[in-house]
């Protein structure tokens, strides 16, 4: 395709050196965002070289673009077009993507030999460098973050040892309480014992009290008879009293002893229900403390991923930028634009 160059503004021109027309850059792609800005459009135009005598003489722009910051918005971008016809005063047009920068310093002079990769222009791109502070804090921000929560998962285990121990403890009073109402505790033996041997009194002095008992009775008549002083009835009768006062006594303290055991047993059954209720809260507190750890590993892992996404995202943008600050030509060439609209591309910046 054949055009003319503009006349404004003016292009810095290069030209591949003799022997160089087989190394002509490819042709970027035509749909790539021309720049709006008039900083970004001044660049410099090719002149070719036609030492050579062939018939296709390539002049090449010298101009490089850099690439588009991905998920960035740009407010500015850089463009570097170029043109190539078969004529002598056309040069090949090169199309740059959005670099989000603008063109602060021009690095060529005329006559001066480029190669690929030969810088030619500094871009000013402050805004690029804001985006990647915003990124960096949010990248220390995730990593602190993640930090917390690595650190709640020991923590939240260390919760769950504990809650275990005591659900341990809690069992082991449960299971003996429960021995001691299945069997019979020593002090629940030493009343029975106590009460045994009351039993025990009790049957002696009945068998004491029976026969004076029985005398009594035969004596009554005999007082009335006159063969038994009135004084030695009274004697035996207070005997049989007393008698039967130590037998009701010894039986009181039977019926005690029967209190203190039924009360035993009343307040080991009151404990051990205290004591299932306990382990059950427990066992709640193992099973919340636990799906606290799984919580916390979830959350840790979540934040992980999150932080590794940022962390590409740093590293990306950090070569980016180091990408976006220099522009760079793709061809080799010769500066051939004069260096008085050298100077005026210069105090365009």
């Amino acid at each position: 395709m054949t055009t003319t160059t503009t006349p404004q503004p003016p292009r810095l021109r290069a030209v591949p050196p003799s022997g160089a027309s087989s190394q002509r850059s490819t042709p970027r792609p035509a749909d790539a965002t021309p720049l709006t800005s008039p900083k970004a459009e001044s660049t410099p135009a090719v002149k070719p070289n036609r030492g050579s005598g062939r018939r296709w003489l390539i002049a090449a722009g010298a101009v490089v673009g850099l690439g588009c910051i991905s998920l960035v918005p740009m407010p500015q971008r850089v463009t570097g077009p170029g043109e190539v016809i078969t004529t002598g005063n056309a040069f090949e047009k090169v199309f740059m993507p959005d670099s989000g920068g603008t063109i602060s310093e021009i690095l060529v002079t005329t006559d001066q030999p480029v190669t690929p990769h030969t810088a030619i222009a500094l871009l000013d791109i402050t805004s690029l460098e804001n985006q990647l502070v915003q990124t960096e804090q949010q990248h220390t921000q995730g990593l602190a973050q993640l930090q917390r929560y690595r650190q709640q998962v020991p923590l939240r285990q260390g919760d769950v040892a504990i809650a275990a121990s005591r659900v341990a403890t809690a069992q082991q009073t449960v299971n003996r309480l429960q021995t001691e109402l299945s069997g019979t505790p020593p002090a629940v033996q030493g009343w029975q014992g106590e009460i045994a041997a009351l039993e025990a009194e009790i049957t002696g002095l009945q068998r004491n009290l029976q026969p004076l008992t029985e005398t009594i009775a035969l004596a009554i008549p005999a007082v009335e008879a006159g063969a038994v002083s009135r004084e030695e009835l009274r004697g035996l009768q207070a005997q049989q009293t007393q008698l039967q006062n130590q037998i009701v006594t010894k039986q009181g303290q039977i019926t005690a002893k029967q209190a203190q055991i039924e009360g035993f047993y009343q307040d080991k059954q009151a404990e051990l229900s205290q004591a299932q209720a306990q382990l059950a809260e427990q066992q709640a507190a193992v099973q919340a403390t636990q799906q606290g750890v799984q919580a916390a590993a979830a959350e840790a892992t979540a934040q992980e991923q999150l932080t590794s996404l940022q962390t590409e995202e740093l590293v990306r943008q950090q070569d980016q930028l180091a990408d976006l600050q220099v522009l760079r030509t793709t061809i080799t060439g010769k500066v051939v634009t004069s260096q008085q609209e050298i100077d005026g591309l210069r105090a365009l910046y």
